[in-house]
């Protein structure tokens, strides 16, 4: 292996000359830690922390998650990077999204982003009304979304997906299985399809499932991706994730 040389003192030259970004996740979490490198534009550089979290999917188990969140946040290189990103679905829905942003923003002193409000944004941006919710959650969980969303201003008519409970079985899930998921969800009475949970591969099919339902398909990690651009002001063009990259936000 050829030593590495370092030629200039700041690396962000070389590895995040746009911006470095901290990224938060579950400790399960095998999807967003390899994906965001390919989806977001270049120069920007990603750098994890886990919070603390194993067995089932619940509400119990997630918001003793986030009670770990602090440590997770210092465990970031606060000090060099331009923002954090929490990207986790249920995570931020159950501690209020907003609380948690400015939670992570106050402790981490950079602006911060959370996936269930970059949701709430990406859906009125669209001019949602009507949401068909497909997910992989248990009906507790389930349940609690959709409260969320109604609380937001949206209806949600039709739930399809699974229920899986265990989070380390969320990666092992298939794209062809979640878009069966959508193909037998009632979304025909809704406005848009929306593919909740960041731990799952959302991401691989978006503008098929839009050519064949003929609505608007936003995912956790099309939405927080999404808001990641904005923040960069970063152009959306051509960014393979749906209708949403096509409007301004």
């Amino acid at each position: 292996m050829l030593p590495m040389t370092i030629t200039h003192p700041d690396v962000r030259t070389a590895l995040g000359w746009r911006a470095r970004l901290g990224l938060i996740v579950p400790q399960l979490d095998l999807i967003s830690e390899p994906l965001f490198p390919k989806i977001l534009p270049d120069g920007v550089s990603i750098h994890t922390a886990r919070m603390k979290r194993r067995g089932p999917v619940s509400s119990a188990t997630l918001n003793e998650m986030n009670s770990n969140l602090d440590a997770a946040i210092d465990l970031l290189p606060t000090p060099y990077i331009d923002a954090a990103v929490y990207h986790c679905t249920m995570g931020s829905l159950l501690a209020d999204p907003e609380k948690l942003r400015e939670q992570i923003s106050k402790r981490a002193e950079v602006p911060a982003i959370t996936t269930t409000a970059s949701v709430v944004k990406a859906l009125r941006t669209l001019k949602v009304k009507k949401v068909c919710l497909v997910s992989p959650y248990i009906d507790e969980l389930n349940k609690a979304e959709v409260e969320f969303f109604n609380r937001s201003g949206f209806e949600v008519p039709a739930i399809g997906g699974a229920h899986i409970e265990e989070a380390i079985d969320m990666a092992s899930v298939a794209p062809e299985q979640i878009t069966a998921w959508v193909r037998k969800a009632a979304y025909q009475s809704c406005d848009a399809i929306f593919i909740t949970c960041t731990g799952i591969r959302s991401h691989e099919f978006i503008a098929s499932l839009e050519e064949q339902t003929g609505l608007p398909v936003v995912t956790s990690t099309s939405a927080t991706t999404w808001e990641i651009y904005g923040f960069l002001k970063a152009s959306r063009r051509n960014v393979p994730l749906g209708r949403l990259f096509e409007l301004d936000g």
